[in-house]
């Protein structure tokens, strides 16, 4: 069996339109479709003339064109959607594939039998069942043949116009299909992600580099230089999540699908520490404040795309995957590797970073093993006190480190987001629940019911963000951490206090020891 692909969740181009999933969970769009209204997203797919976002409960939700019903999805609980050119499919828990909208090539009749991953074209659908092959159904257009794939295990399938993609274990791509333009002609080397559009297709190298193949008519397939996280081919544009988080577009534009809002992803942006705090601003300066006793609250010159606090030290990432740390380098948390990262997560005297393949690589204190991670691919990751986890593509978490109170030790279940905090760690489930592990001394492994979009682990607290923007906290409160009034986007649970980020932009912090309630305009740290 191969592993479940886990579709991105950032970034997808249509026709003529292309939408991103914001830090909170909403959906952005832009070109010839609008923004859907008040839904929270874990999934977004873009079809020729609508969209499909799968909800945190697993319900799936379109708007834009449904002249044919692909806008119409059934009711009912689904893992992942995918929207083709008038129609849609989606895979239910059990691995079913149900599809509505247009059917009149049979794209919208799957075979029977359990799929993991799928991907609606034009006029024809493909999936991956659970041993790697891949099954298509539709119209198969005589000579074309869009729907013979090439034998062998494949983990991930991307669908265009009268061409298909496939991204085999080993990175490299295969693909079938009409080849008019060079669509299915791939270059030599290994992927990470492969995205089709109507007659060209991108994928994402290990080393963050995008390649573009076939149709160049709208100069679609002319890359910009630069290092990426994530790619979408549309109808005759491309765009691609820049590793500062910008999203960058190129091709077509004449309904302005190539012309993506600024700070579109509305990417978090504040840190919380052991006694200080860190914001990323949008120009891409960091300004800290709390305790600076070891120069953890006194970031170097800008730029920075993502910044993490840890307990006496603070590391930010470079537009170029670069890491750089400050503060504190008593066990060498601060002495990062050389090469490029996409994330990086301070601890308490302990940093890890992920590389562009999915490796995690650690440095510092390794005392308890939370600097020596497990092997294999992860697409984020969270560094606690003294451990460490991260989510894997499927969506299961894996924690290594001090496992004393249990906090290392992942339950068997599919997550969206993961946090260590202190002897503690949380996760939230596809449908929005929180769950928590390890110490529980002060109630912080006893997460409120209902529905949340962000979770974020203190030392002794814990916080959540829900959908209309509330914050509630649990655990201990005994330097007011769980105080919050007003709506956020982004939340971040540090030592003895929280920070979070308000619509307007603005940074506040509820008050613990030095740490003031609202981020400082001066850049110097505060002792």
């Amino acid at each position: 069996m191969v592993q479940a692909y886990a579709p991105t969740t950032t970034l997808t181009a249509g026709g003529k339109h292309t939408c991103a999933l914001r830090f909170d969970g909403r959906a952005v769009c832009w070109g010839s479709l609008a923004s859907p209204l008040s839904h929270h997203f874990v999934q977004l797919s873009a079809g020729f003339e609508h969209v499909c976002g799968l909800r945190s409960d697993g319900a799936v939700t379109c708007w834009g064109d449904n002249d044919l019903g692909q806008a119409a999805p059934p009711s009912g609980g689904f893992t992942e959607v995918s929207a083709g050119e008038s129609h849609t499919c989606g895979i239910r828990p059990g691995g079913r594939v149900e599809c509505w909208g247009d059917n009149r090539s049979g794209q919208a009749a799957p075979p029977d039998g359990p799929f993991i991953h799928l991907s609606a074209g034009s006029s024809h659908t493909c999936g991956v069942r659970p041993e790697g092959t891949v099954r298509c159904w539709g119209s198969n257009w005589l000579f074309y043949r869009p729907l013979t794939p090439p034998p062998g295990s494949f983990v991930q399938i991307a669908t265009g116009q009268l061409h298909s993609c496939g991204r085999r274990a080993d990175g490299t791509a295969a693909c079938w299909g009409s080849n008019f333009y060079g669509q299915s002609s791939p270059p030599p080397g290994a992927f990470t992600q492969l995205s089709a559009g109507r007659y060209h297709t991108c994928g994402l190298r290990p080393e963050g580099q995008v390649a573009c193949w076939g149709n160049n008519n709208w100069k679609q397939s002319d890359v910009p230089n630069g290092v990426f996280i994530e790619v979408a081919a549309g109808g005759y544009h491309s765009c691609a999540v820049r590793s500062t988080g910008r999203v960058e577009c190129w091709g077509e534009n004449r309904d302005r699908q190539a012309s993506p809002p600024s700070d579109s992803l509305g990417l978090g942006r504040v840190s919380a520490g052991g006694l200080h705090s860190c914001e990323r601003q949008n120009n891409g300066h960091v300004q800290c404040w709390g305790s600076n006793g070891d120069g953890q609250a006194k970031p170097p010159g800008p730029p920075f795309t993502q910044i993490s606090a840890g307990n006496m030290h603070t590391c930010a990432l470079r537009p170029d995957g670069k890491v750089v740390c400050w503060g504190s380098n008593l066990d060498s948390q601060t002495r990062s590797p050389a090469g490029t990262f996409i994330q990086v997560s301070a601890g308490y005297l302990h940093t890890c970073g992920l590389r562009p393949d999915g490796r995690v690589e650690c440095w510092g204190n390794r005392q308890s093993r939370q600097g020596t991670p497990t092997e294999g691919a992860f697409r984020e990751l969270s560094s606690g006190g003294v451990h460490t986890c991260g989510l894997r593509p499927d969506g299961q978490v894996q924690c290594w480190g001090l496992n004393s109170d249990g906090q290392a030790t992942a339950p068997g279940a599919l997550f969206m987001e993961v946090s260590a905090g202190g002897m503690h760690t949380c996760g939230l489930h596809p449908d929005g629940h929180a769950q928590c592990w390890g110490s529980n001394s002060a109630g912080q492994s006893t997460p409120r019911a209902g529905s949340f979009v962000q979770v974020s682990a203190g030392y002794l607290h814990t916080c959540g963000l829900r959908p209309d923007g509330r914050v509630e906290c649990w655990g201990n409160n005994s330097r007011q951490a769980l105080a919050a009034v007003g709506e956020f986007i982004q939340i971040a649970a540090g030592g003895y206090h929280t920070c979070g980020v308000r619509p307007d932009g603005s940074v506040a912090c509820w008050r613990s020891m030095s740490v003031l309630d609202t981020a400082p305009t001066a850049r110097e740290g505060i002792d």
